[in-house]
């Protein structure tokens, strides 16, 4: 899998290509082979981007999103990042609840990509879905797509994290791996 020289197409075509380390150093004194996930490779710095791309995708395939359709979600940071990228690649309207402890940084982030915020107040809970629930009424063509709630969050992983390690271990696969850690 030469990656190198690629050139992508669009900030969604890496996804599924993060580098795996071997890490030595740090890991000297433990014994077995450890490796690191670079995830932050992605064009959100977020192992996210394959969630919600995944999601996205599911959704497409299934014509419940589509042109014209807004793209609802709360979020805590990083999924509404790579959801609010993923919308502005695609051409959907995002709309996203976040709390309102999010750094400013993130609120300018998201608003310079096109996304709609909303506050909500910092005690809500990420499996609280009411305060998205809510934004999601008043946006009669919408898809909410609830990532903390959604099992395709997790066959994310089993479908893109998966097959992309085992690629990537394939024939160095012993009894001294120890750890493969996602950053």
């Amino acid at each position: 899998m030469e990656q190198r020289n690629r050139i992508y197409q669009n900030i969604s075509e890496p996804v599924g290509q993060s580098p795996l380390v071997k890490l030595r150093g740090i890991t000297k004194e433990v014994k077995g082979n450890d490796f690191s996930k670079l995830e932050f490779f992605y064009s959100s710095h977020s192992q996210k981007d394959k969630i919600a791309f995944h999601i996205i995708e599911n959704a497409e395939r299934k014509g419940v999103l589509k042109k014209g359709t807004a793209l609802v979600e709360m979020t805590l940071e990083n999924t509404g990042v790579s959801s609010a990228m993923i919308a502005l690649l695609k051409g959907y309207r995002c709309v996203l609840t976040i709390s309102d402890s999010v750094s400013q940084d993130t609120i300018n982030l998201l608003l310079a990509m096109g996304a709609e915020v909303q506050l909500c107040r910092v005690e809500v809970a990420p499996e609280d879905s009411k305060p998205c629930d809510e934004v999601f009424k008043t946006f009669p063509n919408s898809v909410s797509v609830k990532p903390y709630l959604n099992t395709l969050n997790s066959e994310a992983r089993f479908k893109i994290s998966g097959p992309e390690i085992w690629g990537q271990i394939t024939g160095i696969i012993d009894s001294d791996i120890q750890r493969i850690v996602l950053n």
